[in-house]
């Protein structure tokens, strides 16, 4: 997923959006495998 996420990166034009992106990366790579198969995901509508 961060993998995914840093390749987007590069084609977001808004900078709060650029910065939200670093924030989750940063939280995605502090959680383990486990914390990580806890989560929710859900697609936003």
């Amino acid at each position: 997923m961060t993998a995914d996420i840093k390749n987007v990166i590069p084609h977001i034009q808004d900078r709060d959006m650029v910065e939200l992106a670093e924030q989750v990366i940063g939280k995605l790579e502090a959680m383990s495998d486990e914390e990580f198969a806890g989560v929710a995901l859900e697609a936003a509508e």
